[in-house]
């Protein structure tokens, strides 16, 4: 395969739904919008073949009709192989030096045919019945999966409603063909839909895809922090940077993919934004260090004995006291994976909690 024209946006954490809950809610999209009312894709396909008079456009869109299937429910993977394959014979039929006036009209009506068959408006503010609504409250992803910072929860009620944003990673613009894809709707935050989108050419062989993977472990974030900078003044000693975890190394393919994400979604940036909360959360460890020193000192004292004194039942008395404590003094966090969906900053406390060995 050559190289990609498929412009996309990428994601820090993998889409945690089972394969199977993901490709029932497919089919359940790619059944409602192929014949049921408002959308009717099929029908609209059809009807607009009808309108159209060039070979190219008529053929063009007989490909839509034949591939309908795999447009609106094709994997990451068929959308690429899609775009490869027939895209530009879109860009030749919509080519700006035509100059007939009768060719225009008939590229007006064959995007006019595009744009009402796949019509991300209308799914986008279908608020009963399947819609945006639906999709995003079924897949209940609650914090962006692209930067793991911001909620993008989905709420509906009588005093009012509010979604996540559905990002296209292949861009409306330039494939307006996929405006109702599946798997080129992405819930996400504002921020990362709008205010940090990317314009350059991507493809799935060269940045992360959030229904394929995340970077979850195989990038982690780190502060600098060590002994020798462990002062007062935690925060201006802090830089967030993200390395490469265990088993893993700058020359593995799934980190020079996670590597572009991480550039274009500036990711260091904005985490350095908010090192005041690693910088929180080292001067909970430190307290969290001094409380344990404490009890250590105490429950030796109370044994009349130094701590570790190798006997089997001690350290076990030991272990499960040292972890309630560990567990009451970050009761607020959580370091496991499933979190990362559901809390903001889970993988960059996750992160950091095992730079200083909490974790």
């Amino acid at each position: 395969m050559g190289k990609s024209l498929v412009i996309f946006q990428r994601g820090m954490i993998k889409i945690h739904h089972s394969s199977d809950f993901i490709e029932t809610l497919a089919e359940r999209h790619y059944k409602t919008l192929l014949e049921e009312s408002p959308y009717n894709v099929k029908n609209k396909l059809e009807t607009g073949l009808k309108k159209l008079l060039d070979k190219d456009t008529k053929g063009f869109l007989l490909i839509l009709i034949k591939q309908v299937k795999t447009i609106l429910k094709g994997k990451p993977e068929e959308l690429e192989e899609f775009v490869m394959k027939y895209h530009h014979l879109y860009k030749a039929i919509n080519d700006t030096n035509v100059v007939s006036e009768e060719r225009k009209q008939e590229v007006r009506v064959l995007n006019d045919v595009i744009n009402e068959a796949f019509n991300y408006g209308r799914f986008s503010r279908k608020y009963s019945g399947w819609g945006a609504y639906a999709l995003t409250n079924s897949l209940n992803i609650e914090v962006c999966p692209y930067c793991n910072i911001s909620y993008s929860s989905t709420v509906q009620s009588k005093e009012g409603k509010t979604r996540s944003k559905l990002d296209h990673y292949l861009i409306q613009r330039d494939f307006p063909y996929l405006r109702v894809s599946f798997y080129n709707l992405i819930p996400c935050c504002q921020t990362c839909n709008s205010d940090i989108k990317g314009r350059e050419s991507f493809s799935i062989s060269t940045h992360v895809h959030p229904y394929i993977e995340g970077y979850e472990d195989s990038l982690l974030f780190q502060t600098g922090i060590s002994d020798k900078n462990y002062s007062e003044n935690i925060e201006n000693s802090i830089n967030i940077s993200l390395i490469p975890g265990e088993g893993f190394n700058e020359r593995d393919d799934c980190i020079i993919r996670a590597r572009k994400n991480i550039k274009d979604f500036l990711i260091e940036k904005l985490y350095n934004v908010h090192k005041h909360e690693a910088a929180k959360f080292i001067e909970k460890k430190r307290n969290y260090d001094d409380v344990l020193k404490k009890f250590m000192e105490t429950y030796s004292s109370s044994k009349g004995q130094k701590l570790w004194t190798g006997q089997e039942i001690d350290q076990k008395i030991m272990e499960v006291l040292m972890e309630g404590i560990r567990e009451s003094s970050f009761s607020d966090f959580c370091f496991d994976k499933s979190c990362f969906h559901r809390r903001p900053l889970s993988k960059f406390y996750r992160d950091i909690a095992r730079e200083v060995g909490l974790i």
